[in-house]
C-alpha cells in the first residue's frame, strides 16, 4: 500500500523507483562514511597515544586507508554523476535557468552559476582528500612526533565534519533566498547567519548528530570489510586482526544505537511540528524495517565483538553493512511518506 501510494505520488514505475531508492541509500551510506571515518581513525590513533598499545596504531593506520579509499570512491562517483548530469541536461533547462537567475539575481549569469556550483561541489571535498592523503603520507615520518601527526589528522577530521555540517545547512535552507546572497556577495556572514538559524531549533542539530553517528557506524562496518580483505596482504598476526575486528564492531554497535536514538528524537520532533493534515499514517512494515534492521546490525556486531574468533564472522560483517544500507533506504522512504508536503 505504501509503495503504491509513493509511486503514484512521484509518477514512476516500481523497478525504476527501487533502483533510485537503492542508489540513494548506497550513496548516502558511502557519503556519510567518507565524512566520518577520518574521525574514527583519529580516535584509534589517540587511543594509541594514551594507552601505548601497538594494536591501536596499526588499527588507526588501516582504518585511515579504508577512509581514504571510501573518500576516493565517493568523490569519483559524485564527480562522474555531476559531469554526466551537466552534459545531459534537458534542452530547455538553460533557458529556464537563465530566466530564473535574471529575475532572482541579476548579477549572476548562468555561466557564473555553473562555475560556482562546480567549485562548491568539487573544491571542498578535494581539499579534504588532499589533507587526508597528507596525513597518511607523513605517517612513517612522524611516528616519533605523534603530536604533530595528530594535529594534522584532527584538522582533517574536523574539516570533513565541518564540510558535512555546511552541506546539511545549505540543504536545510535550499528554499531560502539567502543562498543566492551566499553565492554572489558575502559568503561568510551569510553562512554564519544560516548556521545560527540551523541551531536555533533542536531538530536540525539532532539530524546532524544522527548523520555523524550513522557515518561512524558505516565507516566502522566498512573498516571491518577492509580488515578482512587485508588479512593476508598485511599480516600483522591473528591476535591483531581479532583485536581490530572487535574494536570496529564495538564502535559500529555503539554508534548505530546512538543514531537510532537521535533518529527517533528527530522523527518525534518533526511529527510534533508539522500540522496533522500534512502528515500521513506510518506503514507498520516500513517502520519494522527502518528500526529492526539496524537492531539486526547491532546483534551481528555484538556477536563479532564478543567472539574469540571474530575473523570467522565474515558473513556477519558483510550483511551488517547490507542491512544498514537497506535500513537507510527504508528511513528515507519513511521520511518522504510521513511528510510528503513538508
Amino acid at each position: 500500500m505504501l509503495l503504491l501510494s509513493t509511486l503514484q505520488q512521484f509518477d514512476i514505475n516500481p523497478t525504476d523507483f527501487l533502483i533510485l531508492l537503492a542508489t540513494a541509500g548506497l550513496i548516502l551510506f558511502f557519503l556519510l562514511a567518507a565524512f566520518s571515518t577520518p574521525l574514527l581513525a583519529l580516535s584509534a590513533e589517540s587511543a594509541y597515544v594514551l594507552r601505548r598499545k601497538a594494536f591501536y596504531d596499526k588499527c588507526a593506520l588501516q582504518i585511515s586507508q579504508a577512509a581514504f579509499g571510501i573518500g576516493i570512491f565517493i568523490f569519483l562517483l559524485l564527480a562522474g554523476g555531476a559531469l554526466y548530469l551537466g552534459l545531459h541536461l534537458p534542452p530547455d533547462f538553460s533557458d529556464e535557468s537563465a530566466r530564473l537567475f535574471r529575475s532572482e539575481a541579476p548579477g549572476l549569469t548562468l555561466q557564473l552559476w555553473g562555475q560556482l556550483g562546480y567549485m562548491l561541489f568539487f573544491v571542498p571535498p578535494l581539499t579534504g582528500l588532499i589533507l587526508f592523503f597528507a596525513y597518511l603520507a607523513v605517517w612513517p615520518m612522524l611516528k616519533k612526533r605523534r603530536a604533530a601527526h595528530l594535529i594534522l589528522g584532527w584538522l582533517c577530521a574536523l574539516f570533513m565534519l565541518a564540510l558535512l555540517l555546511c552541506t546539511l545547512v545549505l540543504a536545510w535552507n535550499a528554499q531560502s533566498s539567502l543562498l543566492l546572497v551566499f553565492l554572489i556577495h558575502n559568503p561568510l556572514p551569510v553562512l554564519l547567519a544560516l548556521l545560527a538559524d540551523f541551531f536555533a531549533s533542536p531538530a536540525p542539530p539532532l539530524i546532524f548528530a544522527c548523520l555523524v553517528c550513522l557515518g561512524l557506524a558505516a565507516g566502522a562496518g566498512l573498516s571491518q570489510l577492509w580488515l578482512i580483505m587485508r588479512r593476508f596482504k598485511a599480516d600483522y598476526g591473528r591476535d591483531y586482526y581479532a583485536f581490530a575486528m572487535r574494536y570496529c564492531a564495538r564502535t559500529a554497535l555503539g554508534f548505530t544505537l546512538a543514531s537510532l536514538v537521535c533518529a527517533c528524537a528527530v522523527w518525534l520532533l518533526l511529527r510534533s511540528s508539522v500540522p496533522p493534515e500534512l502528515t500521513q499514517p506510518q506503514d507498520l512494515g516500513l517502520t519494522i524495517i527502518a528500526l529492526g534492521l539496524p537492531l539486526s546490525c547491532c546483534l551481528l556486531w555484538f556477536s563479532i565483538a564478543k567472539s574469540e574468533t571474530p575473523l570467522r564472522h565474515k558473513p556477519g560483517a558483510f550483511f551488517a553493512c547490507v542491512f544498514l544500507v537497506i535500513a537507510l533506504c527504508a528511513q528515507l522512504l519513511m521520511l518522504a511518506n510521513t511528510f510528503p508536503l513538508a
